[in-house]
């Protein structure tokens, strides 16, 4: 089945042609913001596409993850200062006044400020300051200054340290031989059809924390490493780390805490995932895999390797 993981990895990946589009958009508006936007400081992206864990979307909806860094935050104050919604309502104004995104009816759908192109393509632009205190608004220590982004939530500040996050990712992928990130994106793909409810960035720090150590293992006893295998040891390992908060590690952003309902609800996905596919290792005839796989991955994996 080693064939057929390495076509599933790359039908995974956006389309050529998608991709430089998608690149297109993010820079004509980012550099539409840098000409336009008042204390404009720098934009990124931010989400999977910084963390180049993004996989083909389908017939889905495709979102851009902007970060649009408008300053800096230098200490709390009780009155004035800049409050989130002034945030919003500055960058929401800023894209208003374009005629060419004004005419895509941007929206404020905090933490963002969102347009949608007409092929399904969402643009989501989060307004944020970069951390330069260390602490909340309550005194607590988050970690070094001149490192996160404060960002527009519950109609407050709330912490996101989206660099730290993409760094930790991409170290991790290193550690694991490059097979960190092709593993993310087979279980995103999974994700879509057998547990949507979860969000993919918590998908994602599972995944960092178990694939290295199973690749690590693999090498010291000098096994071959599949991706059907290291799939299967996630799906296993993965239930009892649901029971955790859910953080990668140092990062300056509040833990993942699944809801009780939620974490029950995975771990029965996860079990059932797990014997399906222990299921599909003990069938000895090829075609028979190869249709239960596809009924784990769905269209995306392939029938027939060319």
């Amino acid at each position: 089945m080693h064939e057929h993981f390495l076509k599933l990895k790359s039908n995974l990946e956006l389309d050529p042609t998608f991709a430089e589009l998608i690149i297109t958009r993010h820079n004509a508006i980012r550099t539409y913001l840098q000409n336009n936007l008042p204390n404009f400081k720098d934009s990124k992206l931010i989400g999977s596409l910084q963390r180049q864990t993004r996989i083909n979307p389908g017939n889905g909806n495709f979102d851009i993850d902007i970060i649009v860094i408008m300053g800096e935050i230098h200490r709390w104050v009780s009155f004035g200062g800049i409050t989130p919604q002034v945030a919003l309502n500055t960058l929401h104004a800023t894209v208003n006044k374009s005629d060419r995104y004004g005419a895509m009816d941007p929206v404020q759908d905090p933490p963002t400020v969102t347009l949608t192109y007409k092929d399904r393509v969402e643009v989501q632009l989060v307004p944020a300051y970069i951390d330069m205190i260390g602490s909340d608004a309550n005194g607590n220590y988050l970690g070094e200054a001149g490192r996160g982004y404060w960002v527009v939530k519950n109609r407050s500040w709330e912490m996101a340290d989206y660099d730290h996050e993409a760094e930790y990712i991409s170290q991790q992928n290193e550690l694991s031989d490059g097979h960190l990130v092709p593993t993310i994106k087979m279980l995103k793909a999974i994700k879509r059809i057998h547990f949507p409810e979860l969000d993919s960035f918590p998908l994602e720090i599972m995944a960092a924390r178990i694939i290295p150590i199973s690749v690590f293992a693999k090498q010291a006893q000098e096994m071959p490493i599949h991706y059907h295998n290291l799939i299967h040891e996630f799906f296993l390992k993965a239930q009892v780390i649901l029971n955790q908060p859910i953080r990668i590690p140092d990062s300056k952003s509040q833990p993942i805490i699944l809801p009780d309902a939620l974490r029950i609800s995975l771990r029965e996905s996860f079990d059932t995932i797990a014997k399906f596919i222990a299921y599909i290792h003990g069938r000895t005839n090829q075609d028979d895999k190869i249709k239960a796989w596809r009924d784990l991955f769905g269209e995306h994996f392939p029938v027939i390797i060319n």
